[in-house]
């Protein structure tokens, strides 16, 4: 489940289409995207607690957030170009004596494409460089993706929030 959901998340995020910030004058336009800026990965919230997968997944990313560790960044800017910074590939959980012990990652994949958001509809190239389409809500300094949008059954009873930096 987990190189699913890690596959998933950077295959949905990480690559984005074209963006047009022009109008139809050819001026720049004076709206910025309320996508623009540096997003970090903050919570993964379970409509149910069922999943002993998503459970621990949860638990290790509220772990790693209390540590200031960024799993997961994105920084979206005005002309439509996004750096992903993921280290969600590179978690390892170590058992101990005292329990789970799950380190910041010092590692992390490191990838730059384009994205283009139409009201809630994010539209990004996927891995197979196909333009695909995701609803996600914004509103101020929280972004919220569905599980459900994601390539990955595992995912349906979770929402993933990114909080702008």
């Amino acid at each position: 489940m987990k190189k699913s959901f890690f596959t998933s998340i950077i295959a949905v995020l990480l690559l984005w289409s074209c963006s047009n910030n022009e109008d139809d004058s050819g001026m720049d336009s004076l709206t910025v995207s309320p996508i623009v800026g540096t997003w970090l990965m903050t919570d993964v919230q379970i409509e149910e607690e069922n999943s002993t997968q998503l459970n621990l997944f949860e638990e290790i990313v509220d772990e790693l957030n209390a540590e200031n560790c960024a799993l997961l960044i994105f920084e979206f800017d005005a002309e439509g170009t996004v750096t992903a910074t993921d280290k969600l590939s590179y978690i390892e959980v170590n058992s101990g004596p005292t329990g789970l012990d799950v380190p910041c990652p010092t590692q992390s994949d490191t990838e730059t494409s384009v994205w283009r958001l139409e009201g809630d509809q994010l539209t990004f190239i996927n891995e197979d460089l196909e333009e695909e389409t995701i609803k996600v809500q914004i509103d101020g300094d929280t972004m919220v993706v569905a599980g459900n949008e994601f390539d990955d059954e595992n995912l349906t009873e979770a929402t993933i929030i990114f909080t702008k930096q």
